[in-house]
This record gives C-alpha cells, structure tokens and sequence, in this order.
C-alpha cells in the first residue's frame, strides 16, 4: 500500500472568514400579517438591512358568523420570513411596532424572532446580511 505523502499547509489568517468582516448574529424575524400588507413589512425589514426576505400566502382563521358581523372577509395572510443582524434587531422592532401600532394605524399583525445558531457558507451569510 502506497503512503499519502503529508502536505503541510500555511495556514494564513487572511482566509479566515472571521478576519475579514466583522460577522454578527443573525434572526430570523416571523411576521403574520395581512396579504395586502406584506410589501410594506419587506420594505420596513430592508429599511434595517435585511438582504432576503420570504413571503408565504397563508389562510387566516376559520368562519365564523362574529366575523361576518365584523365584516371580516379577507382571511388571506402573509407569513414573512426576514433575516436582520442582531446590531439592526432592536430598530427592527421599533419599525415594526410603529407599523403596527403607531397614530391610527389599522395595520394588524404579529411578529417574533428566532436567533439563527449557524449558517453554513461565507457567501450565504454575506447574501442573508446583505454585506457582499
């Protein structure tokens, strides 16, 4: 059997990814909002930096005869997934807020974040920060 000659490497800290950007966690924000207002919370997330952001048709809550009182029809939800560094999280939370609670606003909805453990692959995280 043949022996594998042994390659010593350099090893240059120049190619580490951690070197050569300052990486930060990420989140991934869930966002359930009406159909009709998904566009406006994709622009309120790329406001803060968020380089993708995914909508999903959803259905809203069953029939009900309260809701046909309420004049409730549309049912159509979008479920909003964004990704937002945790140096952008706290902004993220404001915008959204102010969107959904702020002077008057009819806009109705329901948010939450999930911290992001690992992604795998320089150019994915530079893709999801939006930092390439």
């Amino acid at each position: 059997m043949a022996k594998v000659p042994f390659v010593n490497r350099k090893k240059s800290d120049t190619t580490k990814i951690e070197n050569r950007k300052n990486l930060h966690k990420l989140y991934a924000f869930i966002t359930i909002v009406g159909y009709h207002q998904s566009d406006q919370v994709v622009k309120l997330f790329e406001s803060v930096g968020s380089g993708a952001s995914f909508i999903q048709v959803g259905q809203g809550t069953s029939k009900n005869k309260a809701y046909d009182i309420l004049g409730i029809h549309d049912d159509k939800k979008g479920v909003i997934l964004s990704i937002v560094r945790d140096d952008k999280k706290e902004e993220a939370i404001y915008l959204l807020n102010e969107y959904l609670t702020g002077d008057g606003s009819t806009n109705k909805g329901i948010s939450f974040s999930i911290p992001l453990n690992s992604v795998i692959g320089a150019r994915l995280y530079y893709f999801l920060t939006n930092s390439y």
